[in-house]
């Protein structure tokens, strides 16, 4: 079904004959709309009230009032300021409404108030007539389709809406969250279909595997990680250059896909939760380390951020000394994501490698405080104490861990 881009093509392609906003899509309102309606300006004249010319969803009527409060046919412009279209007697508006938020008699565009289509002349209506019924006729078959009860039956009639060029990003959003909820069919029809997947089709999905659920995708996701890392130590050892001077610009275009592909798969791999995945991750964050890729050491980060343990702390440091001090500009966020992973690890070990972020101005208060939690005092805004408490509290034990180069 290709409903969505019917639909955007007829409204664009109309535009010469009828002032319609280019570049919105119907759909992605009607989801959220508790009212479409056809509406004019209000015979009286009066600012912000318009009445309903024809109905399509919700419990008014025709001939209704809506009050829309300083609603204006606003044009956004990449630069400089909006274009405003003014409104007459012979505008026409199709309207995907909610209710504005603690002012139950107000209305408001859904989808960022930019759910509004609109034509200048009378005869040109039936353009929005028609937008508003394949919008609405298209709703209708997702919440059937949300409707099956059956899991594995609603995963399977719900998937080809994930389709973002299709059906566009409002449905993708409310596709994945009833994905989500049919855990772990859900999880297991993606990994049925993991292999036959465009990289596009898996980026959108990869993040939130995790929430998916399934031993299937579970499984996959482990098995493709160490695929395409393969993948990328082979390519670094034939280019001759060192891992920091590889420039991704210039990979092939299935290598650019993998280093998205891995930081996003251990990001999904991450939201399964499971701690007995916390070995893989710990070798993961080490193999990205070694190979200076600072988003797949980020999502390796927020995993132990999630799920603190002693044992990560090795990995942690070897991040920190690959990636930290002497950041790049354009580096990955390495520092605030350690520093929040080590916030999380209440061990004695964490202070050396927790105590330089404190002279952050941006992360003073709270890494100051991850370390009294830790030492059970404040010792100020200087690492130095921090260190020295370490040192003197710990010279009789064999010193911390250390990752492996």
């Amino acid at each position: 079904m290709h409903l969505v881009a019917k639909v955007c093509t007829c409204l664009v392609a109309l535009n010469a004959f009828a002032r319609l906003v280019p570049h919105k899509d119907p759909a992605d309102g009607v989801l959220d709309a508790e009212l479409v309606v056809v509406a004019r300006q209000s015979p009286g004249g009066e600012p912000g009230l318009f009445s309903i010319e024809e109905m399509f969803l919700g419990n008014q009527h025709v001939g209704d009032s809506i009050d829309l409060g300083g609603f204006k046919l606003s044009i956004t412009q990449e630069h400089g300021p909006d274009i405003v279209d003014p409104i007459g007697p012979s505008t026409r508006i199709l309207l995907f409404l909610q209710r504005v938020k603690n002012s139950p008699a107000q209305w408001e565009p859904t989808y960022f108030k930019e759910s509004f289509f609109w034509v200048q002349r009378p005869e040109d209506v039936g353009l929005l007539r028609r937008a508003a019924e394949r919008a609405v006729e298209l709703r209708q078959q997702w919440e059937n389709a949300a409707s099956i009860s059956d899991p594995k039956q609603r995963v399977v009639a719900l998937w080809p809406y994930l389709s973002i060029s299709t059906y566009g990003v409002s449905f993708f959003n409310d596709t994945d969250s009833e994905l989500q909820r049919a855990a772990p069919a859900a999880g297991q029809y993606f990994a049925k279909h993991f292999d036959g997947m465009s990289h596009n089709e898996r980026m959108s999905l990869l993040a939130k595997a995790g929430a998916y659920g399934g031993k299937a995708l579970h499984q996959k996701l482990r098995e493709y990680l160490e695929q395409q890392e393969r993948a990328y130590e082979k390519y670094s050892a034939a280019s001759g250059k060192p891992p920091k001077d590889i420039d991704w610009n210039t990979m092939p275009a299935n290598l650019q896909d993998a280093t998205g592909e891995i930081y996003y798969g251990l990001a999904g791999l991450a939201r399964f939760r499971d701690r007995n995945d916390l070995p893989f991750i710990r070798l993961t964050a080490l193999w990205a380390a070694n190979y200076h890729l600072e988003q797949t050491a980020s999502a390796a980060l927020d995993a132990f951020r999630d799920m603190p343990d002693q044992a990560n702390l090795p990995a942690i440091e070897r991040i920190l000394r690959e990636f930290l001090p002497g950041r790049k500009p354009g580096v990955w966020n390495i520092d605030w994501d350690a520093e929040r992973a080590l916030c999380e690890h209440k061990y004695p070990e964490t202070v050396p490698l927790l105590a330089p972020f404190v002279a952050e101005d941006a992360m003073t208060v709270e890494t100051e405080s991850c370390l009294g939690e830790i030492v059970g005092r404040d010792l100020g805004r200087s690492p130095k104490p921090w260190l020295d408490w370490y040192t003197t509290a710990h010279s009789s034990a064999p010193a911390p861990p250390t990752a492996p180069n």
